[in-house]
C-alpha cells in the first residue's frame, strides 16, 4: 500500500471517528474547505493525493504526533471498510456528539496555526472618580478562537473582542460568566439585536432598538421587567452611550 492510501484511509479513519462521519466538521477543525477534503477521500479518478504539506497540517491541527497520518493503525481496518453511503447519517437517538476532547491551555500553551487571541474587554474604576468607572480592553487577557470561526461570522481579527457578562439582566439568554465575543466593526443599530455597549463607563450587554426621533431604548433579556426594565433616551444618547460593536457569537458555562 502506498504512502497516499495509508493516508487517506488514516484521514477517513478520522472522520469516521472523531468528527461523526462528517467531513464538513473535519474541514472546519482544519481550516479547509469540504470540496477538498471530499476530493481527498474520493474512490473515484478525481481523487486529491494527500501531500506532505496538508498531511502534517492536518496532524498539527488536531493535536496528533508527527507522521501519524503516515502509518497504518492496526484498528481503522473496520471504520475503513463502513459504506461511504452512510456517513453523517445518524447511527442513534442521541441529540449530542463529542468531537473529541477539549484541549486546556494556558498563558504559556503556544498559540496554534489556526487560532487567534482575542483581546477581553473589563470595567475599571477611576482613581478620584467618585465610584465611576471606564471600559477599558484588558490588556494580558485574551480568549482564544479558531480562525474558521471569525470567518463563518464575517468578522476579522482585527475587528473581534471577546467580553464576560456579569449580573443577570439577560438570564436566561446570558446568564452570569458567560462570554461574548463582539464584532467592534459592526456598530450600526439593528433592531433588537445584541450589542455591547459602554455606557458610561458601565460595560453592558444589551438589545438595542432605535426610537422615533432618534432615541435609543436599552432592554434586557430578563423578564423580571421590574427588575430590568426598558430604558428610553433621547436623540443625545450618544453622549452617555458607545457602541463597542454587534454580539456574533456567545458561550455559557453551566454549573
Amino acid at each position: 500500500m502506498d504512502i497516499y492510501e495509508i493516508r487517506r484511509r488514516n484521514l477517513q479513519a478520522l472522520v469516521n471517528e472523531r468528527f461523526g462521519g462528517k467531513k464538513a466538521r473535519l474541514a472546519d477543525a482544519i481550516d479547509r474547505q469540504s470540496s477538498y477534503i471530499s476530493r481527498c477521500l474520493s474512490s473515484g479518478s478525481h481523487r486529491k493525493r494527500i501531500g506532505e504539506e496538508f498531511a502534517r497540517h492536518t496532524e498539527a491541527s488536531l493535536g496528533l504526533v508527527k507522521g501519524w497520518l503516515d502509518e497504518e493503525h492496526l484498528d481503522k481496518q473496520a471504520v475503513e471498510e463502513t459504506p461511504i453511503e452512510t456517513y453523517g447519517k445518524p447511527t442513534s437517538d442521541n441529540e449530542l456528539t463529542f468531537t473529541g476532547n477539549m484541549d486546556p491551555w494556558d498563558r504559556s500553551t503556544p498559540i496554534a496555526d489556526d487560532e487567534v487571541e482575542l483581546p477581553l474587554f473589563r470595567e475599571v474604576a477611576l482613581s478620584g472618580g467618585g465610584g465611576r468607572t471606564q471600559v477599558v480592553e484588558n490588556n494580558g487577557a485574551a480568549l482564544r478562537f479558531k480562525r474558521s470561526t471569525l470567518r463563518s461570522a464575517g468578522v476579522s481579527r482585527e475587528s473581534a473582542a471577546c467580553a464576560f457578562v456579569e449580573g443577570h439582566s439577560m438570564e436566561p439568554i446570558l446568564p452570569d460568566g458567560a462570554s461574548v465575543g463582539v464584532n467592534t466593526a459592526d456598530r450600526q443599530i439593528k433592531d433588537g439585536k445584541m450589542y455591547a455597549i459602554d455606557h458610561e463607563g458601565l460595560l453592558r450587554v444589551k438589545f438595542l432598538y432605535r426610537l422615533p426621533g432618534g432615541g435609543l431604548r436599552i432592554r434586557s433579556a430578563n423578564p423580571d421587567k421590574a427588575e430590568h426594565p426598558d430604558e428610553d433616551l433621547d436623540e443625545n444618547w450618544p453622549e452617555k452611550v458607545n457602541i463597542i460593536g454587534k454580539v456574533f457569537w456567545y458561550s455559557v458555562l453551566l454549573h
